[in-house]
């Protein structure tokens, strides 16, 4: 087997770009598989050929496989055609969506054919535990994000500040989750569609309890702020808080 490594400089720490190369299948170009050939763990199961490409030769006498493994493998299949890269992802998350992920949390979240969720850095590795909390309620924000887009009509493109109160609206939290965390990330994701730190300032949170005693967290906001076109009441997005 010949040994591979990367001829890639990389760089010291995740990007937070919120664009991610991971589902480009010309290898020698994707940055989290050229930092994979860096990782010995990996690359012992990558074998070039004589034709350039890359082929994945761990097998299940090999033991279980560590993220990074599992990245590669994805990365390599979805090159060689043998896993549908294209497919490789759910179709209620847009693009932008999955941008969205990147961006707040820098981490790339990949979706499987097989309808399996993997996260993981731009070196493969899986979520650290300081960032699970995050990571978590940024996964919940697009959840949130997909539902919207679906029933409020809100389309496939990047969301503005006017998309803001649809999404609110139907943001429920993760039961019994971390709310501060909750709270940062939907804070900056207000501030990624360009919202002033006084409109962030005016959001609320609200933690009640749902028939089952778990509490969960929703959003509003103290005052009136104002979004791209048009000026948001408090009035307009009172929540039900029936869970």
């Amino acid at each position: 087997m010949q040994t591979i490594t990367s001829t890639k400089s990389t760089p010291a720490a995740p990007s937070y770009s919120g664009t991610s190369n991971i589902r480009s299948s010309d290898l020698e170009n994707n940055t989290i598989f050229q930092n994979l050939l860096n990782d010995a763990s990996v690359s012992q199961f990558i074998e070039r050929q004589e034709d350039g490409s890359y082929d994945w030769t761990w097998t299940p006498s090999n033991g279980p496989t560590t993220t990074q493994q599992s990245v590669a493998r994805w990365l390599i299949g979805s090159a060689q055609g043998t896993i549908d890269g294209g497919a490789a992802r759910d179709d209620s998350y847009t693009q932008s969506d999955i941008d969205l992920f990147k961006t707040l949390t820098g981490y790339n979240l990949v979706l499987t054919p097989a309808g399996a969720s993997l996260v993981c850095d731009d070196y493969g590795k899986a979520v650290s535990a300081a960032d699970e909390a995050l990571v978590t309620e940024a996964r919940t924000l697009i959840d949130t994000i997909a539902f919207a887009r679906r029933d409020a009509n809100l389309g496939s493109g990047p969301l503005t500040l006017n998309d803001l109160p649809a999404v609110l609206q139907r943001y429920g939290g993760n039961a019994n989750g971390d709310f501060d965390a909750a709270e940062t990330i939907l804070k900056n994701w207000m501030r990624s569609l360009g919202a002033d730190e006084a409109t962030v300032a005016k959001l609320q949170r609200h933690v009640g309890r749902d028939a089952e005693g778990n509490t969960f967290a929703t959003f509003s906001f103290s005052g009136d702020i104002n979004l791209t076109s048009r000026t948001f009441s408090e009035t307009d997005n009172l929540l039900d808080l029936l869970f």
